[in-house]
């Protein structure tokens, strides 16, 4: 099976996530991210599987987003409640 192609939404288009989450089930995941700007915002994505019975087209697709966060810690608070898999998890 090949890596699933990247879906960055475009406000987040070269930054790099300071700190990701992965699904116990690895499906989905969220990335925490400090912007150009200082602030932090989270977005969450899911894999998604658009191929058919010939090829794998997998794709993590961005299914959520954020406001802005003064700080890491907030942000994370704001996800666990925020995020379904994430709450679970923790």
């Amino acid at each position: 099976m090949n890596e699933p192609f990247e879906e960055w939404p475009s406000e987040f288009e070269g930054i790099s996530p300071v700190e990701t989450i992965v699904s116990p089930d690895g499906k989905q995941r969220a990335h925490f991210c400090v912007r150009r700007d200082g602030k932090v915002q989270f977005f969450s994505q899911e894999i998604k599987d658009y191929g058919d019975v010939y090829y794998d087209c997998l794709v993590w697709t961005c299914n959520g987003r954020s406001g802005l966060y003064r700080d890491l810690e907030s942000a994370r608070k704001d996800a666990a409640v925020e995020i379904p898999w994430l709450r679970k998890s923790n």
